[in-house]
């Protein structure tokens, strides 16, 4: 009987603070997700995101991490590498690209451009 109360304390304990229970977080992330996508050239910061989607700091980082499978600044990160190669692929200079999609210089995009897609701008471009 005892194990049974202690197993039962434990999950409910552990349910209570996943934050994939969190069916209210989770659409407030998706809306922070939207948000990214729209506004990334402004480099939306974490505290605004969160206060917008009403969670705590520590709490959205949380819920993202578990909806998005990466952190917010990741995503952010993922959303520019993504409309840069389009852009590259329009045949716009990585120079321009880089200014546009909001990193602050060049070397910065090609760094996140190798991390996330594992090639240069110059070769994407191609």
């Amino acid at each position: 009987m005892l194990a049974r109360i202690a197993h039962h304390k434990s999950t409910a304990n552990t349910e209570a603070r996943d934050p994939a229970n969190c069916p209210e977080g989770t659409r407030r992330v998706r809306i922070a997700l939207e948000f990214i996508r729209r506004n990334y050239r402004e480099c939306p910061r974490i505290g605004d995101l969160a206060s917008q989607a009403g969670l705590s700091v520590f709490h959205f980082i949380r819920v993202f991490r578990v909806v998005a499978g990466v952190t917010p600044h990741q995503f952010l990160n993922r959303v520019r590498v993504e409309r840069a190669h389009a852009l590259l692929q329009r045949g716009v200079s990585p120079s321009l690209v880089a200014h546009e999609v909001g990193f602050s210089d060049q070397s910065h995009l090609t760094r996140q451009f190798k991390r996330i897609l594992g090639t240069t701008p110059k070769k994407a471009r191609r």
